[in-house]
């Protein structure tokens, strides 16, 4: 028998500096990737091949929000008092009830996002940047696993420690 569970993105919660976004477009709304890959192998003229570890945790995340979501008030509000502020890091956490997927960082948005008129409505991309981001990926499951806010407080609290942008 095969197992299967419903996907349901009412079930994804993502929340940036206290705010629980809302307003994502259609399509893929949330994508996160660690800028590095954790593992490298080097292999020299005579097939001998050593592997090294990178101990770096930073991620690249895309947010892309409908032109007209108050999503996109609150982003900019985050972008620009990091603009006067400087090295001004808000969490970032994304859950989804009923996978085992959990995904949590310290972030800064990277520019404001290009714009267009004209046309309707259209997704906004905001480029995110975390130096301690951390994920852990699971399966999909009929019933909630992470459902309270404790579990993502474990998973920030044993977070690699937060550092300033460069």
């Amino acid at each position: 028998m095969a197992n299967q569970a419903t996907v349901d993105p009412g079930l994804c919660t993502i929340n940036i500096a206290g705010h629980t976004l809302t307003g994502f477009a259609d399509g893929v709304g949330y994508t996160s990737s660690f800028d590095v890959d954790r593992y490298n192998t080097i292999v020299g003229n005579r097939g001998l091949s050593a592997r090294s570890k990178t101990i770096s945790a930073a991620a690249t995340i895309t947010l892309n929000i409908l032109n007209t979501s108050e999503d996109n008030d609150i982003l900019t509000t985050i972008f620009q008092a990091d603009d006067v502020a400087g090295g001004a890091l808000v969490p970032l956490a994304k859950i989804t009830a009923n996978a085992r997927i959990v995904e949590a960082g310290s972030v800064y948005i990277v520019k404001l996002p290009d714009t267009q008129d004209g046309g309707g409505p259209y997704p906004i991309t905001w480029t995110l940047k975390s130096m301690n981001f951390t994920k852990f990926v699971g399966g999909y499951d009929e019933t909630p696993v992470f459902t309270t806010m404790d579990a993502l407080r474990e998973l920030i609290a044993n977070a690699p420690p937060i550092r300033a942008p460069r």
